[in-house]
């Protein structure tokens, strides 16, 4: 049994594949993301078990987090 190998989605080749994998296998589909991401796909060992992206939006809920927990 082989363990899982995370790839960092580095390369134009790699986001297409990310792309792929994302736009076939998760049910809303593809979306853009805005300023700058990053990028990761995991693999099990018999297919892409992941596909994990963050963007420097993220970064950012805090003030937003705030304002959903006082209503």
């Amino acid at each position: 049994m082989r363990g899982l190998f995370v790839l960092v989605i580095g390369t134009r080749r790699q986001r297409q594949l990310w792309t792929t994998v994302i736009a076939n296998e998760y049910h809303c589909g593809m979306t853009t993301f805005a300023g700058a991401q990053m990028r990761y796909l995991v693999d099990a060992g018999h297919g892409w078990l992941a596909a994990i992206a963050f963007s420097v939006a993220a970064l950012r809920l805090a003030a937003r987090q705030e304002s959903i927990e006082r209503l």
